[in-house]
């Protein structure tokens, strides 16, 4: 058991380099694409080695796992019945799709250790010192730096979902300078995540940080914020549909204009509106894995809402797969709430469920950041602290 942790660190070194690598996918050079999608079957394979490999040991876990297991394997089966009826998903997606799947059952099984932590943090700091340079290379670009990314709401959600690693990377590092050289590349992303301008990525950073404080402060309501954050998402694609042209919809707008140089209204009302509508005509089991709203209705652009996206795909029946998974993860986090590690995994999944509401990054539309979110949330409920052998908090509800 010794021998498997003195490698750990460098099979999390490894992995971060592939799901670094990953993101090739999303720059602007085109005859590099290929690379990022071999690069994420070997993200895949890479964990669904760790898998086997803890399975062989027969790792003991602190809390049950068979609740998320069974989520996952739900969710597996409804992606595979929809790609069944599919005509929107070749077979090399849908196995990049069922190698994410494995991924996240592989994230949550592995026991990650303070040691990974500091190998995420090194191969994380690296890429962050880089984009900085770029940064400063460009010109100190204060709105819309997008670096090599054909995008900035691609690298800004890239720098909220890292920021959890070097979070840890902070606490967990034992020697004194290399903690503040973490704490500065942390800075640093932090500060390449406005100089994006990406209002879904700050909310989600928002959410993160408020989170932390609840958590710290209120600690008998924050297993409730799970319900009242998805709630939350749903009651705002209403509202968010009903404010345009209405006196209030007009003074948020120029408050957004304000802070951020960009309408509050950027067209999601009126894509939301075609969405459900489309929806509405197959409700239960929607069209098909892969299928995007331009395929289906009238909108020449993506659904812009992973919940709406899923319902799209498929169906009621899919939304609630998704809701018993997540509600799987954060039940398992909740048992882990002891742990620091855990605490952050729960406060960045709020934030990255509210980041949900906008943009697609959970699945195969978009694969490079998927694998980073799912491991921020599954971290934590496979961390474990070297001589850690309690769990002491237990769930209130």
């Amino acid at each position: 058991m010794k021998r498997n942790n003195h490698y750990s660190p460098l099979f999390t070194a490894i992995l971060f380099i592939l799901l670094c690598i990953n993101t090739i996918q999303r720059t602007r050079y085109k005859e590099f694409f290929s690379v990022s999608d071999y690069s994420i079957v070997l993200t895949g394979l890479l964990m669904f080695a760790a898998l086997i490999g803890g399975w062989a040991l027969k790792n003991k876990y602190d809390i049950p796992l068979k609740e998320i297991c069974f989520s996952l394997i739900l969710m597996l089966l409804t992606f595979s019945i929809g790609f069944y009826n599919s005509e929107y998903m070749d077979g090399f997606v849908f196995l990049q799709l069922v190698l994410l799947i494995i991924f996240i059952l592989g994230s949550v099984c592995k026991k990650w250790s303070e040691n990974d932590a500091t190998a995420a943090g090194f191969v994380i700091g690296i890429v962050v010192l880089l984009l900085c340079v770029h940064w400063i290379w460009t010109g100190f670009q204060m709105h819309g730096f997008k670096s090599i990314f054909r995008n900035e709401n691609y690298l800004g959600v890239l720098l909220f979902s890292v920021l959890y690693f070097q979070i840890l990377s902070i606490k967990y590092s034992k020697n004194l300078v290399i903690r503040i050289l973490f704490a500065a590349a942390a800075v640093m992303n932090i500060v390449l995540l406005f100089a994006t301008g990406t209002r879904a990525a700050m909310a989600g950073l928002f959410i993160a940080v408020i989170s932390w404080a609840i958590v710290k402060q209120f600690q008998r309501i924050f297993p409730y914020l799970f319900y009242i954050i998805m709630i939350g998402n749903f009651v705002f694609v209403a509202i968010y549909i009903g404010l345009k042209n209405s006196l209030v919809g007009d003074w948020l707008n120029s408050a957004s204009m304000l802070l951020f140089d960009k309408n509050l209204f950027s067209g999601r009302g009126e894509i939301w509106d075609i969405v459900i509508h489309t929806i509405l005509q197959k409700p239960w089991l929607g069209y098909g894995t892969g299928v995007s709203a331009s395929d289906v209705s009238a909108s020449q652009l993506t659904a812009h809402n992973m919940y709406l996206q899923i319902t799209l795909e498929l169906g009621l029946v899919g939304l609630i797969v998704l809701f018993i998974l997540l509600l799987s993860i954060w039940r398992g986090l909740m048992r882990k709430m002891d742990s620091f590690a855990a605490k952050w995994s729960a406060c960045f999944m709020l934030g990255i469920l509210v980041y949900e509401s906008f943009e697609l990054t959970l699945f195969e539309n978009n694969f490079s950041v998927a694998f980073f979110q799912w491991l921020v949330m599954a971290f934590g409920i496979g961390f474990r602290k070297e001589n850690d052998r309690s769990v002491n908090w237990k769930m209130k509800f």
